[in-house]
C-alpha cells in the first residue's frame, strides 16, 4: 500500500508565468516513457498564477513602504538624469555643465516641503463597459481590463463573469514625481487599454479573447485636468 511505479515524465517550461498574462495552456503535451523514451500518453493542462508577477511586486511594495520609497527615489533620479542628458545634447558643453551643476545644487538644497510637493500620485479608475457581444457559449463574456502605464507593471481588473455590461469600479494608483521632465512625458504619452474575454483565453482562440482596445492621450494630465470618459 502506498507504493507506485513511475511510468512516464514530461517537462513543462514555466517562463511564461512571468509574463503580463501568467498562464500556460498545454494541449496534447507528450508523456515520455521512463523505459523506452517513447511518447505513451498526452496531457491537457492549464497552469495559472493567482496573481500576475506585477501584482505580487505591487503587494511587496505595499507591505514594505521603505523599500517602495527607495525604489521611487531611484526611478525619479533616473528620469531626471535621462532628461538632463537629452538636454545636454543640444547645449554647448560649458552651458550643459553649468545647467547640470545648477540642477544638482537645487536638488540637494531643496527643503522637505519642496520634496513632498514634487511627489504625486496618478489615479486611474476603471468604471464599467456596456453593450458587449455574447461569447461563443451564447452568454455574456467573462471580461477583464488590462493596461500598462508609463513603464509601470501591467495592471488587470478582476473578471466579471457572464455579463454584457460589466461594472468593474476598480482604482489603480501610480506614484510619480511631477517635475518638468515627467510633465513633458505625460504630454506626449498615451495609455493603451484592452478588454479581454476570459472565455476566449481558455478556449485558446486566435485573438486570445481580445474584445476591443482603446488609446487615451495623457496630455491633459500635464495641465492638471482630470480625464474622464
Amino acid at each position: 500500500l502506498g507504493e507506485y511505479t513511475l511510468l512516464a515524465r514530461c517537462a513543462v517550461p514555466l517562463a511564461a508565468l512571468v509574463k503580463s498574462t501568467p498562464k500556460i495552456i498545454g494541449v496534447s503535451f507528450p508523456f515520455f516513457s521512463v523505459k523506452t523514451n517513447q511518447v505513451i500518453a498526452h496531457l491537457n493542462f492549464d497552469i495559472r498564477l493567482a496573481l500576475p508577477v506585477s501584482e505580487l511586486y505591487n503587494l511587496f511594495l505595499e507591505r514594505h513602504p521603505i523599500e517602495r520609497r527607495h525604489i521611487e527615489e531611484i526611478s525619479a533620479r533616473r528620469v531626471i538624469e535621462a532628461a538632463t542628458a537629452q538636454e545636454e545634447i543640444s547645449l554647448p558643453r560649458e552651458a550643459a555643465a553649468l545647467a547640470a551643476a545648477n540642477e544638482l545644487t537645487s536638488l540637494t538644497t531643496a527643503n522637505a516641503e519642496e520634496e513632498v510637493r514634487l511627489y504625486n500620485e496618478l489615479e486611474l479608475v476603471i468604471h464599467k463597459v456596456s453593450g458587449l457581444p455574447l461569447s461563443a457559449d451564447g452568454k455574456g463574456p467573462s471580461s477583464f481590463v488590462h493596461f500598462q502605464l508609463l513603464g509601470h507593471p501591467d495592471k488587470f481588473t478582476n473578471p466579471v463573469p457572464d455579463n454584457t455590461s460589466p461594472q468593474f469600479n476598480e482604482k489603480f494608483s501610480f506614484p510619480m514625481i511631477t517635475n518638468d521632465q515627467q510633465l513633458r512625458l505625460l504630454q506626449r504619452s498615451k495609455i493603451h487599454i484592452s478588454l479581454i474575454d476570459l472565455k476566449g483565453e481558455e478556449l485558446n482562440l486566435e485573438n486570445e479573447g481580445l474584445i476591443g482596445e482603446v488609446e487615451v492621450a495623457l496630455s491633459d494630465l500635464a495641465d492638471g485636468t482630470t480625464i474622464s470618459d
